[in-house]
């Protein structure tokens, strides 16, 4: 069986070979893999790479500083987090 952190480098290795480059990856005990894509834009289309649909919107609670969308599941039975810009929410 593979350890969280061979996990995450072959995710991260994954999330590059389809063509997006990877900032971060974090294994964190409580919350799993986490990966933090370069330009922040991406972390939709990498959330949908990896089958991940579920998702947060965590707007900014003051002007500076800055929002960001959250996508969460599993991955070969890794809890997975990608994080992202924050997407375009309807008021």
């Amino acid at each position: 069986m593979r350890t969280s952190m061979e996990f995450a480098t072959d995710l991260a290795d994954l999330i590059e070979l389809a063509g997006f480059e990877v900032a971060e990856v974090n294994v964190r005990p409580e919350r799993g893999v986490q990966v933090f894509p370069a330009d922040r834009t991406h972390g939709e289309a990498v959330a949908a790479l990896l089958g991940l649909s579920d998702h947060t919107d965590f707007p900014a609670p003051d002007p500076d500083r800055e929002g960001f969308t959250l996508w969460s599941g599993t991955r070969n039975d890794y809890p997975v987090q990608i994080f992202g810009a924050l997407r375009e929410v309807a008021s």
